[in-house]
């Protein structure tokens, strides 16, 4: 008789270990499942920002676009010199040489 109370006083501290933990483990589900669902509704509510903020910044391009297209137009050689620029009388370019050879070379004489 004294044997079956051990037997039974062991299983049911294994059964309490057990229960605890599934307890414990079941826990655990729940909070990272909270935190999962609580980082999706903060993901598509960013989402939502940053899709009204590009639309709002669509419109601010087209309209500088539209803008700058009206003002396109009315660039002409009197409005330049107006606003002080002057014309180039003998223009200098740049040669490009098509050498094989690229680098840094120095002239020292």
């Amino acid at each position: 008789m004294i044997i079956k109370n051990k037997n039974e006083i062991a299983n049911s501290e294994k059964t309490k270990y057990v229960f605890w933990t599934l307890l414990c483990l079941t826990g655990l589900v729940f909070v990272l499942y909270g935190h999962f669902v609580y980082g999706s509704i903060v993901n598509v509510v960013e989402r939502q920002e940053a899709e009204k903020s590009i639309a709002e910044l669509s419109s601010k391009v087209l309209a500088l676009e539209t803008e700058y297209v009206k003002l396109k137009g009315t660039v002409t050689a009197e409005v330049a010199h107006d606003n002080g620029f002057v014309a180039i009388l003998s223009p200098k370019f740049i040669n490009i040489k098509t050498d094989t050879e690229t680098g840094l070379s120095l002239n020292l004489q």
